[in-house]
């Protein structure tokens, strides 16, 4: 029997342990750490169970637990109240540049950097982008779903 069939982990050294949930709507949120110590598996597993207790004290790891469990209901949220799209057609290269963050649809300088890897005949091109991205930001979405077609993948762009 091989990893692939048997249903263990290629990667035994880790701990996965789901985010519990008193609400079935709230997203489902995993926390993957290396598993350094039994210590550890401990502090883990009572952060997830006190992750509701308003009086703990969070460390950064509980904090990031926290946040990540906050970001992902705000995506849904998004999701479920539409998620607007932009499809483009630029290199593989350039999408990475513009999922890295928001800041090229009002900044110049980080603008010009995008465009200067682009060939000039895509300019305008570049400019429909960056206006559609615009307005869907003007327009209070907090997220803006990009699909490239080159490669037929999609991103989420935060816009706030």
């Amino acid at each position: 029997m091989d990893l692939a069939t048997s249903g263990s982990s290629a990667y035994p050294d880790t701990l996965t342990v789901p985010a519990p949930s008193k609400d079935t709507s709230a997203p489902e949120v995993q926390l993957i750490l290396p598993v350094d110590t039994k210590k550890q598996k401990k502090h883990v597993k009572q952060l997830l169970l006190d992750r509701g207790n308003a009086d703990s004290r969070y460390d950064s790891k509980s904090t990031n637990i926290f946040l990540a469990y906050e970001r992902a209901g705000h995506l849904k949220t998004a999701v479920q109240n539409g998620l607007p799209m932009l499809a483009v057609d630029v290199p593989n290269a350039v999408f990475d540049t513009l999922m890295k963050n928001a800041s090229w649809i009002t900044d110049e300088e980080t603008w010009k950097g995008i465009t200067a890897s682009m060939p000039t005949v895509y300019m305008a091109y570049a400019q429909q982008i960056r206006e559609a991205a615009a307005k869907r930001k003007a327009e209070g979405f907090p997220y803006l779903l990009l699909y490239a077609t080159r490669e037929e993948r999609m991103q989420i762009l935060t816009l706030n």
